[in-house]
């Protein structure tokens, strides 16, 4: 068993970053608390998403 994101990523679909982390990051920007290595998960997600979104494309 593993979470749904990370298995989204091995398999490289799409994840719901969006939806999950950067939802907290908002909150915590929000709430003037520091989150680093939750706005660094944000980035490299989206940048994830943005290689399977360009693969899919035909080119």
């Amino acid at each position: 068993m593993a979470p749904l994101m990370y298995r989204d990523v091995l398999d490289a679909r799409p994840t719901e970053v969006e939806h999950v982390l950067a939802s907290l990051a908002r909150a915590a920007k929000r709430l003037g608390l520091s989150a680093p290595l939750l706005n660094a998960a944000v980035v490299r997600l989206r940048v994830h998403n943005h290689r399977v979104a360009n693969a899919s494309r035909p080119g």
